[in-house]
């Protein structure tokens, strides 16, 4: 009887012990150890603690049986709990990476640990891993839109001048043209550009802007068929199709484009999804759980930095395929890429006339009234998402496509009312025409050479009338009309800072050698302007400004001589003038035969104005050298722009040079 009681006793004693991971007595932290990191011949940096319980109070002494399994290696040792009835096991260094496994058992309980062993510097090799794969990603946008652009033809310009006659088609065409860039914001600031130069009413381009924010989820639901094992073989497919010539090519760099771009979301998804591991990585995911402002800021943020709510909801999609954010959490954050994709545009906007910034406004006020109305509804359009699909990256890409149509929807029956109200926001005042080259623009460079050559003509404007109004203050003694000349020459000098860099830029795009040779042409044209302006504000006002000072008059002769010169020179310029705006052979190949022509007056001029020095005639004596010096610089000036019709000639017809 004694020896059963003492068996059941001991029964008792030994079903009563438990195993449990080691927690911080205070703050409850998990101090055990379980699933650590460690680098291949390195073992574990901290201890695995096990603590042993019996009856609810610390074990000490208990014997627990420990078994490592890693790879083909088992290991099996006996520990004993020390005072606190803590059991502490190191397992060795191993010299393959892999994951093992370390259970603590007793007679009845059993605690399963895990541990990593991994490449030396892994966490680096991740980290690159899943930067390279944004890079990828990102570079897919822009490859597979510029495919897109050129397959078109230069199609979606007349897409959007043609489907914008009226606000529903210019929704269509807002639509196609982002589906053909792949970029909402690079469709939101071509038409800035647009309304800027009246090309579109500001309803339309409002409506346009609506149906690119639909236009770019195309990309998001493609991304979430998680056709990733398509990557490689797009990536051949369209390698091969890209040393074809034509439009194949075109569609080589399209489907080259998709196959990075899924190739860079595999290799996000794969990097965060080992990331996890690392506990501190973890706990960073866990502290923004939940946390709204946070989440919204930070896609906000980074949207509005690369440019791309695409790029940022690829992002999110390569967390949801690893399961590493809460759908609440990526709902949030599609809405502030939604929210930041409009900043650029925005910011676009800031150095164009006001209509475009009120078609910027509009845009930002749309997404913004949308995010707010989706934050309120977040739970009951969670559960909606959820109906519709369980798969995470699925509920990803249906949301956001879904915002996006809600908002188009919503906002379209109330166009004229975000008109009116873009107008009380940003009153009508008169505005100085011509918009800015802004890096978008690149995107498209057919898009971009036709700005340039816009802001190029409103350049040659300004020198003309420098180069018209340059002869009144000689005829009429107006020191004014001195200063505001030489005022404008900071006008014409700001325009070439402004232009080329950016053709300079334009340059290292992929082009057809007619664009690279209207590029040329612009290039030197701009240079001619620039030099014009620079004669007539640093030369001829100087004599203009010391003949009012001294007193002096040209004697009739030589007034006439040199107004009926001027007039030669300012026909050159007219001529150089509309072979740069037309482009049209022949005005450039006027514009270049006047040199010769402009040069033989200067000579007849000059031996006119010596038969009046040797009569002695007062004022030409006074006045000979301004006079030759005018002359002379006038004839440079006429150089300059017979050059403008020459290069044009050279750079667009070639074979029919001096013809």
């Amino acid at each position: 009887m004694t020896t059963l009681a003492a068996t059941l006793t001991l029964w008792l004693t030994l079903s009563s012990v438990t195993l449990t991971p080691y927690r911080d007595r205070v703050t409850g932290e998990d101090l055990s150890g379980n699933g650590q990191i460690t680098e291949v011949g390195k073992p574990v940096a901290q201890p695995l603690l096990v603590q042993v319980w019996a009856d609810g109070q610390p074990a000490a002494g208990t014997t627990v049986e420990v078994l490592t399994t890693f790879r083909d290696t088992l290991i099996h040792v006996t520990l004993r709990a020390d005072d606190q009835g803590i059991v502490r096991y190191r397992p060795p260094a191993f010299l393959q990476t892999g994951e093992g496994h370390v259970v603590f058992r007793t007679h009845d309980s059993l605690l399963q640990y895990t541990f990593h062993v991994v490449p030396r510097n892994w966490f680096y090799i991740l980290l690159f891993q899943i930067l390279g794969g944004f890079a990828i990603f990102f570079f897919g946008l822009d490859r597979s839109g510029k495919g897109m652009m050129r397959l078109s033809g230069g199609r979606i310009r007349r897409y959007l001048f043609n489907l914008t006659r009226n606000p529903l088609l210019g929704l269509g065409a807002g639509f196609l043209a982002t589906v053909m860039l792949q970029s909402s914001t690079a469709t939101t600031v071509m038409l800035i550009s647009f309304v800027t130069a009246g090309l579109i009413s500001l309803q339309s381009a409002i409506a346009a802007a609506l149906g690119a924010g639909v236009g770019t989820t195309l990309t998001v639901q493609i991304i979430a068929l998680r056709v990733f094992d398509l990557a490689l073989i797009l990536l051949l497919f369209g390698y091969l199709l890209e040393r074809v010539k034509g439009n194949v090519r075109n569609f080589g760099r399209v489907l080259f484009g998709f196959g990075l771009i899924f190739l860079g979301i595999k290799l996000m998804a794969t990097g965060a999804s080992s990331m996890s591991l690392y506990p501190w990585f973890q706990s960073g995911l866990h502290s923004l759980q939940g946390n709204i402002p946070a989440l919204l800021f930070l896609s906000f943020f980074f949207t509005a930095l690369v440019h791309s709510s695409a790029a940022t909801i690829g992002v999110v999609l390569s967390l949801a395929f690893s399961q590493l954010v809460q759908p609440l959490d990526a709902f949030v954050m599609v809405l502030g890429a939604n929210l930041g994709t409009s900043m650029t545009a925005l910011l676009a906007s800031l150095t164009a006339e006001r209509v475009a910034k009120r078609l910027a406004l509009m845009n930002v006020l749309t997404k913004l009234v949308g995010v707010l109305v989706f934050l309120v509804l977040l739970h009951p359009v969670s559960r909606l998402m959820n109906l519709l699909s369980h798969d995470l990256a699925r509920e990803v890409a249906n949301f956001h496509t879904f915002f996006n149509l809600v908002v188009a929807v919503a906002f379209f029956p109330f166009l004229p009312v975000l008109e009116r109200l873009s107008n009380l926001i940003l009153p009508r005042r008169e505005e100085v025409p011509g918009e800015r080259l802004v890096p978008e623009l690149l995107a498209d460079p057919d898009l971009a050479l036709s700005f340039t050559h816009r802001r190029v003509i409103q350049m040659g404007d300004r020198v003309y009338w420098m180069l018209r109004e340059c002869i009144q203050p000689f005829l009429h003694r107006n020191p004014a009309q001195i200063y505001r000349i030489v005022a404008e020459d900071d006008n014409v000098d700001r325009f070439e800072e402004e232009i080329t860099p950016f053709l300079t830029r334009l340059m290292e795009e992929e082009l057809t050698q007619d664009l690279i040779a209207r590029i040329k042409a612009l290039l030197f044209t701009v240079d001619e302007l620039e030099h014009i302006g620079d004669v007539i504000s640093k030369s001829i006002m100087r004599y203009a400004e010391r003949m009012y000072k001294d007193g002096l008059e040209f004697s009739e002769e030589g007034k006439h001589e040199i107004q009926q010169f001027h007039q030669e020179v300012l026909l050159t310029m007219e001529h150089a003038l509309a072979a740069l705006t037309t482009f049209e052979r022949g005005h450039a190949r006027q514009a270049a035969l006047r040199k010769d022509i402009v040069n033989t007056l200067e000579r007849e001029f000059h031996m006119m104005h010596l038969d009046r020095l040797a009569k002695g005639t007062k004022e030409t004596i006074l006045t000979s050298t301004i006079h030759l010096d005018l002359i002379s610089d006038l004839e440079r000036i006429n150089f300059h722009a017979a050059s403008i019709g020459l290069t044009i000639l050279e750079q667009l017809w070639p074979e029919k040079r001096g013809t």
